[in-house]
């Protein structure tokens, strides 16, 4: 009796041991998982922050070139102005 006892805890305690391994590797495998998604999610944050710079300094560029023209048009409608009232 004693040694079947002994035999049952035996068991009763691998199982325990393997299941908690299994939940010990089952948590590692999702913080793994989790870490990875965030990884990702980062990458395609910075990607979106990019994209957006990049759509930022585009408009910046395009409306720095209508001012440019804006002004040269300007001048040249005031030199045609001159020219004509000279």
């Amino acid at each position: 009796l004693m040694m079947m006892m002994m035999m049952m805890m035996m068991t009763m305690m691998m199982i325990r041991m393997m299941m908690m391994m299994m939940m010990m590797m089952m948590m590692m495998m999702m913080i793994m998982m989790m870490i990875r998604m965030m990884m990702m999610m980062m990458m395609m944050m910075m990607m979106m922050m990019m994209m957006l710079m990049m759509i930022r300094m585009m408009m910046m560029m395009m409306m720095m070139m209508m001012m440019m023209m804006m002004m040269s048009e300007n001048i040249f409608k005031n030199d045609k102005r001159n020219h004509g009232v000279n």
